[in-house]
């Protein structure tokens, strides 16, 4: 049965992917090599949109793997999907020979990273490196990841209060508790670390009226308990 909560797929545990998989051997040299580095390798493959889309409402996986054009689905679709349904989750890419000149342009439209060659020598490493930047986020409760990225929209804590239907001391709350548990105290900080795990995609439109927005990170450093909502 899928689950669909999150995890982290580190040592030890079952690393759960998506292959968006164009009949080609490579995913199979792909899954290989991931076993081969030590990782129990949970894989779901699907070659179309509405099928990726369907997966990713009831799975929740800890990296997608995809080429350039895999099944009947281009890049940009695959990461709107993951970006709509599942926008922490990293993409990663395998590219072919030729493709040498494009890497920065997948990156800039939200790869993760781009693995090529020797899957054996670069996969897994992209894979760790991918989970250990999006550990702290499990730290976080729900309503605290919430906060998070509204924090990064720009809205002030009466503004988040008024969005959750949370009093402005709970919200206050939820930002000290995000600041802790980040380790993160400023909201330049905490933009740039929404922007890296996949929460936020532009950095918010901060202005004047933005200014009490860090307000609730400078709030006490040590929190005897942090509320679960």
């Amino acid at each position: 049965m899928l689950k669909n909560s999150r995890h982290t797929g580190l040592p030890g545990g079952v690393l759960r992917i998506v292959l968006i998989d164009d009949g080609a051997a490579g995913g199979d040299v792909l899954v290989g090599a991931l076993r081969q580095s030590g990782h129990e390798v949970l894989v779901e493959r699907v070659s179309q949109e509405d099928a990726l889309i369907s997966l990713l409402q009831g799975f929740w996986p800890d990296v997608v793997f995809t080429t350039p054009q895999a099944g009947q689905i281009g890049l940009s679709a695959v990461l709107a999907a993951v970006r709509t349904v599942r926008p922490t989750v990293p993409v990663i890419l395998m590219a072919g020979p030729g493709d040498e000149h494009r890497p920065a342009a997948w990156i800039r439209a939200g790869v993760e990273e781009v693995v090529r060659g020797d899957f054996a020598g670069t996969a897994a490493e992209a894979v760790r490196r991918a989970l250990e930047v999006r550990q702290p986020l499990s730290r976080l409760s729900p309503r605290q990841t919430e906060v998070l990225r509204l924090i990064t929209e720009g809205l002030t804590s009466r503004e988040i209060a008024a969005r959750l239907s949370l009093s402005e001391k709970t919200v206050e709350t939820h930002r000290s508790a995000v600041a802790q548990r980040l380790g993160i105290r400023d909201v330049a900080g905490l933009v740039r670390y929404a922007a890296r795990v996949g929460l936020t995609s532009l950095a918010p439109p901060f202005d004047g009226r933005r200014k009490e927005a860090g307000a609730g990170l400078a709030a006490s450093a040590s929190l005897a308990s942090f509320p679960g909502d």
